[in-house]
């Protein structure tokens, strides 16, 4: 179930759901889970747009517009350094309750150390595995400029 300050924030903002809830399923996942039967069509949940974090939203920040002013990013660095920015506020960010329901870890093919990537024994998936890594080394590089600027790194 999800912080009971996470769902005060989301009434408090218009966030709207219908027939569903917030939880962990089996496998171990976050999601939302019906809690009726839906019928198909059925709008199950409204977020008003200010509240999603995107590139709008981190271009309407003053002290993140200065900080990315200089520097060519993407859309996945400037909204990875937009949570990281928000992170750093901490309470004082609009979205901390939000942020506060983020995994503090994961695993994604990109965090696999390089035997586990061996033992996938298909070249094909080694080779993904070891472009995705080295596509992600090559973002974080070109955005620890931005990120020292903004205090981040």
């Amino acid at each position: 179930m999800a912080d009971p300050s996470f769902l005060a924030w989301c009434e408090q903002h218009d966030v709207v759901s219908t027939g569903v809830q917030p939880g962990h399923v089996e496998q171990g996942w976050r999601g939302v889970i019906a809690t009726q039967a839906i019928e198909p069509g059925t709008v199950i949940m409204r977020v008003p747009e200010r509240l999603l974090m995107s590139v709008a939203s981190a271009k309407r920040d003053p002290q993140l517009t200065a900080g990315l002013e200089h520097h060519q990013l993407n859309s996945h660095q400037v909204l990875a350094i937009h949570l990281l920015l928000e992170a750093a506020r901490g309470a004082s960010s609009f979205w901390a309750p939000y942020i506060q329901q983020l995994p503090r870890q994961y695993t994604t093919l990109l965090t696999w150390p390089r035997a586990a990537v061996q033992a996938l024994q298909v070249p094909n998936a080694q080779e993904a595995a070891a472009a995705a890594q080295a596509k992600a080394q090559a973002e974080w590089a070109a955005a620890r400029p931005a990120m020292h600027q903004l205090g981040l790194a």
